[in-house]
């Protein structure tokens, strides 16, 4: 490209592209939590996993083959607050009152919840048999 040529505009996202950007997002932070902290820190083998931060509180809940686990964790709420607000949805933390992150380890569709201070996202299907814990 040189520096004559015309300027070209660029295109408006659609919505079908904030929907697919937010699919891609959902699964990209679920796999995340599953493998570096559900299989990485807390060594479990996961065949569900729910994490639940609100206000300062911070919850993960895991399936796996044998029983259920709970970590009440407040490095869970960091964690979720600067890699999902920030890094990946780029939301200030300071305006994320909820985040609720639910789903099948199996490559099913995770669902991902995210409100606050002008702020409502939504991706994928609740659960309401397995993982809902709210």
């Amino acid at each position: 490209m040189s520096a004559t040529s015309r300027h070209k505009r660029l295109e408006p996202i659609r919505f079908e592209d904030e929907m697919l950007y937010q699919h891609i997002a959902t699964h990209l932070v679920f796999d995340s939590l599953v493998k570096g902290i559900v299989r990485g820190h807390y060594q479990l083998d996961p065949l569900h996993v729910t994490l639940h931060i609100s206000g300062e509180d911070a919850v993960l809940f895991v399936q796996d083959r044998h029983a259920n686990h709970m970590a009440e964790d407040p490095a869970l709420r960091e964690w979720a607050i600067e890699f999902i607000a920030r890094d990946v949805f780029g939301i200030s933390p300071d305006d994320v009152d909820l985040i609720y992150l639910d789903g099948p380890v199996n490559g099913e569709e995770a669902y991902l919840h995210i409100a606050g201070r002008g702020i409502f996202i939504a991706c994928g299907e609740p659960r309401r048999s397995k993982g809902s814990y709210l």
